[in-house]
């Protein structure tokens, strides 16, 4: 894999790491095209900022030719393109939580673990492993020290008194302030990459709800987080729904956040643009629009569809492509 995107010095960088669809799976066939014409917009995006890998498997390999470098693009057969949830919280030092939602039946989640690890065991990422049951997507980090989760956590940890857990939480990821919110009610997998972002340590957006559970929202997050510029934003719901999952359109902090770029999805809606010069109000960082629409009628953005990796695991990740 070439040193790709040589304006941004390498400790700066995040490697963003996606996974596309296989030709093969079928549950993806009605979105395939579209989910792969989302995997170039975002390599589109990130490159000159970031750099990027997409897991392909070899048979789609080809619908990648003449639109993004083959530098990017690594063989691999993951079972799933929610990589999010099954990858790993924290780039500078990455864990990895055990996944095993509700929401998906045990041999399901199962398969997409093991399709994880064999991959991460091919290309000798040694992550920091944890027992504990959380997805990526319910798992928002200001990558130093303060996270944002919801209640799901219980609901997936039932051995766990509610303190104990919080505590084991912190005692394994080193986070000094987590806020635990409520769920939003109709949100299949309660994640909370759908209600809140980091736009810098100590700024986090969170979209503005309805009463009452605004103010349970917006009281909890103000409790646990002292110090932190809790800034509402607007959100534009979708009443679409794909196999159980509300759409995730007009929802704006689902976005992929480095060191200096936001990576924010359109949904070409009249609000884009508001929502654009919005987030950038917030930010020193270079906010770069990435369309979504389609991908975010199964239920996720941007966010959801990658994790992230900085330093010596992304030198490791890039190194073993080479090889291939």
């Amino acid at each position: 894999m070439a040193d790709q995107n040589n304006l941004i010095p390498v400790k700066d960088r995040h490697l963003i790491v996606m996974a596309a669809p296989s030709v093969n799976n079928s549950y993806y066939k009605d979105f395939f095209k579209e989910l792969i014409a989302f995997d170039i917009a975002m390599a589109n995006a990130v490159t000159g900022n970031d750099q990027i890998v997409i897991l392909v498997d070899k048979k789609t390999k080809d619908f990648f030719k003449g639109k993004v470098s083959e530098d990017i693009l690594l063989e691999s057969n993951m079972a799933d393109v929610w990589v999010r949830d099954i990858g790993t919280v924290f780039p500078k030092n990455p864990i990895n939580f055990t996944y095993c939602p509700d929401y998906l039946e045990k041999r399901v989640s199962h398969e997409i673990d093991t399709s994880f690890h064999q991959f991460t065991d091919r290309a000798g990422l040694k992550f920091r492993q944890s027992t504990i049951v959380i997805d990526g997507g319910n798992f928002v980090d200001n990558g130093l020290n303060k996270a944002v989760l919801t209640e799901r956590i219980f609901k997936d940890n039932p051995t766990y008194h509610k303190q104990e857990l919080i505590q084991a939480i912190i005692q394994e990821t080193g986070l000094s302030a987590i806020a635990v919110v409520p769920e939003e009610e109709g949100d299949t997998t309660g994640h909370s990459d759908g209600m809140v972002m980091w736009v810098s340590d100590s700024k986090l957006l969170v979209n503005k709800f309805d009463e009452p559970f605004r103010s349970k929202v917006l009281s909890k997050l103000k409790l646990s987080l002292p110090g932190v510029d809790i800034i509402e934003v607007p959100r534009y719901l979708s009443s679409a729904v794909y196999d159980g999952f509300p759409s995730a359109a007009g929802i704006y902090v689902n976005s992929i956040v480095t060191d200096n770029t936001i990576y924010m999805p359109t949904f070409g809606k009249p609000e884009d643009k508001e929502m654009l010069k919005l987030i950038q109000s917030y930010t020193a960082k270079k906010v770069i629009p990435v369309y979504a629409a389609a991908v975010a009628d199964l239920g996720g953005s941007v966010r959801c569809l990658s994790f992230q990796l900085t330093g010596e695991f992304a030198q490791k990740l890039i190194t073993f492509a080479k090889t291939q």
